[in-house]
């Protein structure tokens, strides 16, 4: 990613221990979109619907959370390993700000 113009200035490119991106702007989304594979399939609605309102979204009954937590930390597990070749460690259980923590293999 580091090598996409578009998102030379990301949030977590600039300061990788420091947070998830907290924001992106419309190029560097286009330029994110373009990197992830397309969409699956809708199927049956996991349970209650989360809304978005003006204080942000709701939150999923626990089992949905977990589901929808391990979904994406396999995903993105699978998508540095399998672009990057990255060693991907789960840190989630540490508490520490960030759920993954991938070494390159130049080791950065």
């Amino acid at each position: 990613m580091k090598q996409i113009k578009a998102l030379e200035d990301l949030e977590v490119l600039r300061q990788p221990f420091a947070s998830n991106p907290s924001w992106v702007n419309q190029s560097q989304l286009a330029a994110i979109e373009d990197l992830l594979p397309p969409w699956p399939e809708l199927g049956k609605p996991a349970g209650k619907a989360i809304t978005v309102g003006e204080r942000g979204a709701g939150f999923g009954d626990p089992v949905t959370n977990k589901l929808i937590q391990n979904a994406a930390v396999d995903a993105v597990t699978s998508y540095y390993r399998d672009q990057f070749h990255c060693e991907v460690t789960d840190v989630g259980y540490q508490k520490l700000g960030w759920d993954l923590s991938c070494v390159a293999p130049d080791g950065t």
